[in-house]
């Protein structure tokens, strides 16, 4: 329901992603295992998030930073040790797509 990202940002967005506070990893077997069984574990979480968490779980990633509150809500409950599920600490950035 939401609108397409114009071509014309691609430059924009490439540069947005080379920032140090993200963290990218594959997602594998093992990832897929784990979101699933968090999913059955955690109804109100949707497939791309227990992606996310799963990753950061394995990769024992301290936090995850998001403004969802299905996720907030489980600040705290999942990994060991335990996943850290927080608002950022900073204000959230707003990338300037052409329109």
């Amino acid at each position: 329901g939401k609108k397409h990202v114009p071509k014309t940002s691609e430059k924009i967005i490439q540069a947005f992603f080379l920032n140090p506070f993200l963290s990218f990893h594959n997602v594998d077997r093992e990832v897929g295992i784990l979101a699933r069984d968090l999913m059955w574990k955690h109804m109100a979480l949707k497939p791309k998030d227990s992606t996310h968490v799963a990753t950061a779980i394995l990769q024992k990633i301290p936090e995850l930073h998001t403004f969802d509150g299905d996720l907030l809500k489980l600040d705290g409950k999942l990994g060991s040790p335990t996943l850290k599920i927080c608002e950022p600490y900073v204000f959230q950035m707003e990338i300037p797509f052409e329109e």
